[in-house]
């Protein structure tokens, strides 16, 4: 034996016996060398696991709100139809809902929206008819299904799907009451395509190129001449996300950093490429946009050394109007009523989780419609 190698044994002698390693076996799960969970411990961290929510999805068109909370082990949709009342739970799965969004009209009386199952982030389009236990799967499981975008006289809507490629997300419109396949309607030439708005004719797309958190770019897509039109064309790099067409067509609303210490909210006017500023005069990120389906109003919120704060547009007149004093928080989930005449959005604060509220624009007032439990945890704290 050589000279490091008796030195090795020695040593390996010399050292105490190695305790047995404590095995457990729960079902499939071995567990080996980690100790007990202390039962004190689990029930602490239970408490936390029982606080709820209710967060914005959208409005039905006969004015409910609805929500998202989880009552169970998954988030779902539920229905309130005023403010602190009951919440009516529509979607029953053992996977939550993604995206979803109803037909702003009625034309089409139904909810679109998507999930996956167990977990694997395939989500697929479903459609729901009130009154009906289950949905219609409207993709047939290829790919995966993104952002729901309603045509507003209601009659179809606009979604990403990867279906062609297994990658590249392209955009197809669906009518649900055809019974027809998607009609895919652009094929993204790379990853990272959305869609933001379909015109009121319903012959062109606002489509954002995503590239990064400070990169993306807005385009306006004529469908039949499959032509893009870029919003806001420049050569320096800024993140550009459309949100939606005005009334007549004639231009986008959007927001970009371009040329900015702040990313503000703009108009670009699509026969001239003008572009001007809609909240130059704020100097805070505006960070979530919603028009009203006619187009005759425009929320959005800015974060505002941390808080959020709404302010609204009265688009017809060009005029700033009196928003609501919202408690200070967080504020997302912006959404207008079928008629344009409230505004939702999912409101948190340092005391509170999130939860709905609407304010009217007829009375100018601001009503909580959900409140949400926090458990055993006392909020003062």
């Amino acid at each position: 034996m050589t000279r490091p190698a008796l030195l090795l044994t020695c040593l390996l002698a010399a050292l105490p016996a190695t305790a047995e390693v404590q095995r457990v076996t729960r079902g499939q799960l071995v567990v080996e060398g980690i100790p007990e969970i202390p039962s004190a411990l689990v029930a602490r961290l239970r408490q936390w696991q029982q606080m709820r929510s209710a967060t914005v999805v959208d409005w039905t068109p006969q004015g409910a709100l609805t929500v998202r909370t989880r009552f169970a082990q998954t988030a779902q949709l539920h229905l309130v139809d005023m403010p602190m009342g009951a919440r009516r739970q529509i979607t029953f799965f053992e996977e939550p809902v993604g995206a979803a969004a109803w037909s702003p009209t009625g034309a089409r009386p139904g909810l679109a929206f998507t999930r996956d199952v167990g977990g694997n982030e395939d989500f697929q389009l479903y459609y729901l008819l009130p009154g009906e236990p289950e949905p219609a799967r409207l993709t047939d499981g290829r790919g995966r299904v993104g952002g729901i975008r309603w045509t507003r006289d209601g009659t179809r809507f606009a979604f990403t799907w990867t279906a062609r490629t297994g990658v590249v997300a392209d955009v197809y419109l669906d009518d649900p009451a055809d019974g027809a396949p998607p009609e895919l309607v652009f094929e993204a030439p790379e990853p990272g395509w959305s869609v933001s708005d379909v015109s009121g004719d319903g012959r062109r797309l606002l489509l954002t190129r995503f590239v990064s958190v400070t990169e993306s770019y807005g385009y306006v897509y004529d469908i039949a001449e499959r032509r893009l039109t870029e919003i806001e064309p420049r050569a320096d790099k800024a993140a550009r996300i459309p949100v939606a067409f005005t009334g007549d067509d004639r231009g986008v609303y959007f927001t970009s950093d371009a040329g900015s210490e702040f990313r503000t909210l703009r108009y670009a006017d699509l026969a001239t490429g003008r572009i001007d500023s809609l909240s130059g005069h704020i100097p805070w990120d505006v960070e979530d946009v919603s028009v009203s389906n006619d187009r005759r109003r425009l929320a959005y919120a800015v974060n505002e050394d941390g808080y959020s704060r709404l302010l609204l547009l009265d688009l017809e007149r060009g005029q700033d109007l009196v928003g609501p004093g919202l408690p200070r928080g967080l504020v997302g989930g912006l959404a207008f009523d079928p008629a344009g005449e409230r505004i939702a959005l999912s409101v948190q604060t340092p005391t509170s989780l999130w939860d709905a509220w609407v304010w009217s624009f007829a009375d100018s007032r601001l009503e909580r419609w959900t409140q949400s439990e926090v458990g055993p945890l006392d909020p003062s704290r």
